[in-house]
């Protein structure tokens, strides 16, 4: 997984271009999506977007300031969009999950200073539910008929 060099860096050491490269992947693609198929729901009786943020676009740690501020940009447009299409019958909903097993939790697996297997073992104890996410975990949300609502993803992280 190639990730950015410097997403993880704090905010006074992260480069203009390193900080631009994160935004561009986790809020401008999400904007470019909702843009270009919004034309089309106007048209039809109703429709829904959802869009992935994170757990960390609701509550801040301190660590991966980068990503924080991403995914709490993808949870405001969120809102905002959700707010200004409701009249159309479009529903715009954002779901924040906890740890996922992704390439990047991979990711951070690897770099972690504990070491990869001690990172993974820890992770199950920061979720309620004793275990980190799947990516089917996700599909939770696609039928949720509730406007501008958040959708916590059902593995943990703050309640």
């Amino acid at each position: 997984m190639q990730v950015s060099p410097g997403w993880k860096n704090p905010t006074h050491e992260i480069t203009r271009k390193e900080r631009e490269a994160l935004i561009s992947v986790n809020v401008t693609r999400v904007f470019l999506c909702t843009r270009h198929v919004i034309p089309d729901m106007l048209k039809s009786s109703g429709a829904s977007i959802i869009n992935m943020s994170s757990i960390y676009g609701l509550v801040g740690a301190g660590d991966l300031p980068q990503y924080y501020e991403s995914r709490g940009a993808v949870r405001l447009m969120t809102k905002n969009d959700a707010i200004a299409y409701a009249k159309q019958n479009i529903r715009i909903n954002s779901v924040h999950p906890c740890f996922i097993t992704t390439p990047l939790v991979e990711a951070l697996a690897e770099e972690s200073p504990l070491g990869a297997e001690a990172f993974k073992q820890a992770l199950p104890d920061a979720h309620p539910v004793g275990h980190i996410g799947e990516p089917i975990d996700m599909g939770s949300g696609e039928n949720d008929t509730r406007p501008a609502q958040r959708l916590i993803g059902n593995h943990g992280g703050p309640a």
